[in-house]
């Protein structure tokens, strides 16, 4: 399962990664690399907060799993319509992901969060799922 860790204005994620780890899953979290997402194991003694002030993987951490390996992804966003498509923090860091992301995905929305439609561009990804 991927997940990120979550931002003050978000659902947050902490007690999912706890209970995923508790139940024997795999729980990888990104890092920023230029323009890509790398993914790591989950280490709480091993996170430091990035320049986007997102709490991921210290830069001594160096083994990145491949998207194959993964499941699941939760994947956060601002704000998200009723046909899945979301609103990022305005970096496409997981629209490029998700376009090559074919397993399930899925996001924890908030109700302030929904929105009727937003003006979409060629390279919004939608997600599969939403938990609202």
């Amino acid at each position: 399962m991927a997940v990120t860790m979550s931002m003050e204005n978000e659902l947050n994620t902490q007690p999912i990664i706890d209970m995923a780890i508790n139940v024997g899953k795999k729980v990888f979290i990104p890092r920023v690399s230029k323009k890509d997402l790398l993914w790591f194991d989950y280490s709480k003694n091993r996170l430091s907060k990035s320049n986007f002030g997102i709490l991921e993987p210290n830069q001594e951490v160096n083994f990145a799993h491949n998207l194959n390996e993964i499941d699941l992804m939760i994947v956060p966003g601002v704000a998200f319509t009723p046909d899945n498509y979301r609103v990022g923090y305005g970096a496409g860091f997981f629209d490029r992901v998700l376009s090559e992301y074919s397993k399930d995905t899925i996001s924890l929305v908030l109700p302030p969060q929904l929105i009727d439609n937003f003006s979409r561009k060629q390279w919004d990804m939608p997600v599969k799922n939403m938990l609202t």
